[in-house]
Formats: structure tokens, sequence, C-alpha cells
């Protein structure tokens, strides 16, 4: 059992073999089916509600279907992959048919360049982004075409003179308006990787303090504090304003 700092407890139950059986947080259950390769099959919900995960020979993810308490289909979610195991293709379906697809490209390094959602009602797609990478892997730029957007990434190795530790983490980005004549700058977001919310560094290269500024509202930040457990998973989130 434990306990976050917001009050919350949360109880994990675990079989034979080590894996979680169950997970109570607030209240709420959350039961644990897995095959005979380990994998999760079912989750069933205190509320009646069952969450269903299918995988191909590969072990790969090939479906995800959710299930209100009188078996009804809430979201199906059917995975697509290529030869290199990257999803290709995720179709997005209810009780009514098919509504939605999500599709996804490639370079020949495997790293996502391209993604578009679209729809069967209403605008289609619903979101296209595009995306460019440095040599050494780093997100550079990413564009979003729908709502005329783009945010530049730079990186402590880019300024060797104003970025000390050339360690190859995200410093800030800016996203610009570029539907006018000339780019507009939206907003600017600093990433800081020093003492985290309860005063302790983190070595793990996770950001402790994510700070956003508005170009419509200078001068006026809106941060975020991150504390990470052992396994680099987020333990505390703090928002707020300055």
């Amino acid at each position: 059992m434990s306990i976050t700092p917001d009050g919350v407890t949360t109880t994990v139950v675990l079989d034979d073999a080590g894996r979680v059986a169950s997970m109570t947080r607030d209240g709420v259950t959350a039961a644990y089916t897995y095959d005979d390769r380990g994998l999760v099959t079912e989750v069933t919900l205190g509320n009646g509600a069952v969450i269903e995960y299918e995988y191909d020979d590969d072990q790969r993810l090939i479906r995800v279907e959710h299930f209100d308490d009188s078996a009804a289909t809430i979201l199906k979610l059917e995975y697509d992959y290529n030869d290199r195991d990257l999803p290709v293709m995720i179709t997005e379906s209810d009780e009514g048919g098919v509504f939605a697809t999500v599709s996804f490209t490639y370079d020949d390094r495997g790293r996502l360049i391209h993604e578009e959602r679209m729809v069967s009602s209403g605008p289609s797609p619903e979101y296209d982004l595009a995306y460019a990478y440095d040599q050494a892997g780093n997100r550079l730029m990413k564009i979003d075409a729908i709502n005329e957007l783009e945010t530049a990434y730079v990186y402590d190795i880019d300024d060797p003179e104003a970025f000390a530790s050339g360690n190859n983490m995200l410093e800030y980005t800016t996203v610009w308006d570029v539907g006018g004549q000339s780019s507009v700058l939206v907003s600017t977001t600093w990433y800081d990787y020093g003492d985290d919310a309860l005063g302790q560094s983190d070595r793990n290269g996770n950001p402790t303090r994510i700070v956003t500024e508005t170009a419509a509202d200078p001068g006026v930040y809106s941060a975020t504090r991150f504390v990470y457990d052992k396994a680099q998973r987020v333990w505390l989130k703090r928002s707020g304003c300055g």
C-alpha cells in the first residue's frame, strides 16, 4: 500500500508470478488477467467495465477494446504494423462502426515523420502533423498543417557557449503562427532539470520543471513541477502560475 502526496491511497495485490493481480486506487479496483506469455489480456474495473487486449504471434498489441457494464463497445482500437514492428495505422470504432483512422509514416531510421487522423464526420483530417530531426535523432521541428503552427526545439548541444552541459537535453521550444505573411511567436516553453518540487535533483535527464510563457501575456508564466520515483515514473506533479 502507498499513499501519494495528494492523499490518494493505492493498494496493489500480486499473484504467485509477481504480476499485478489487482490494484485499488482511491476506492476504485481493477483486476488483471494474463495469458501464457504474461501479457495482460483483460482488465476488469469495479464498475463493471472491461478492457480487453489482443496480441499477434509476435506479441504486438493488435486490439484494445473498452466495454461498459452492459458489454457494449465504448471504444475499439485496432493496430497495424510494418515490417519493422512500427504501428502504421490505428483504426478507431465503436458500436456504430469505424469513426476514425490514424496513420503514421517513418523515415529510414524508424523516426516518425508524419501522422494524421481522418474522421468520418466533421473536417478531415482532424490533425496533420509532420516532424523533422537532426542527425542525432533530436526532433527539431513539428509542423501542424491544420492550425498553421510550427514548433521549434532547441537542445543544449546547439549552443555550447550558452549551455554548459552539452548532454543533448531539450532546453526550450518555441511555437510560431505561420498562417500570415510573417511568422508570429505564440509561446515559449523552457525545460529545467535542476531541483524538483521536493528540492531533489534528477540525474536521469527528466525535466523537473516546465515553464511556459505566451506572447499574448508576457511576464506571466505557467509552471509544472515533477518528481519521479526510482523507476523514473512521475510520482508527483504540481502546476501553478507565477
